[in-house]
């Protein structure tokens, strides 16, 4: 590759002579080539891992329960008393024994009991960016004096 830019700045040289022999009769007394590089500043991204701690509630969950035969006598009790009281017969105590029986022996949902809180670490990836500068090739010239005190300046890249 480096052959090839060689090349090609010879062959502009060449050509550079030959333009300002044509234009004048005067020999080259002397010839520079100059490479220009400037600073530029760009945005560079970047990716960057964050973390944090993070308190999350810790759960025991108690599994589903049947009914013991003193709770469902209790219910059956405290029915028959209630359907006494409220209907003022003994059919109603009745009605109302069988419902607290009933209601008492159906089987108690799981139950989900907060147990404490734990710290957890979070992370995740953030991106970002930053300014950077850097010095990089803009152009290249290639000047040349004549004989009869003229300089010439040709620009071009590379």
């Amino acid at each position: 590759m480096k052959k090839i830019i060689y090349i090609i700045l010879a062959g502009l040289f060449l050509v550079a002579i030959s333009y300002v022999n044509l234009r004048a009769e005067e020999s080259i007394v002397s010839s520079n080539i100059k490479h220009i590089y400037e600073d530029i500043t760009i945005s560079e991204p970047y990716t960057k891992e964050e973390c944090y701690f993070k308190e999350v509630p810790v759960y025991t969950d108690l599994p589903s329960t049947q009914a013991q035969g003193a709770e469902v006598v209790t219910g059956m009790l405290l029915g028959g008393l209630l359907g006494k009281v409220v209907t003022g017969n003994d059919k109603g105590a009745v009605g109302g024994a069988m419902l607290g029986g009933v209601l008492s022996a159906a089987p108690r949902p799981s139950q989900r009991i907060l147990h404490g809180h734990m710290k957890e670490e979070v992370c995740h990836t953030v991106f970002k960016s930053k300014w950077v500068t850097k010095n990089e090739y803009s152009h290249s010239l290639i000047t040349f004096k004549t004989s009869d005190g003229y300089t010439y300046e040709l620009q071009f890249q590379r």
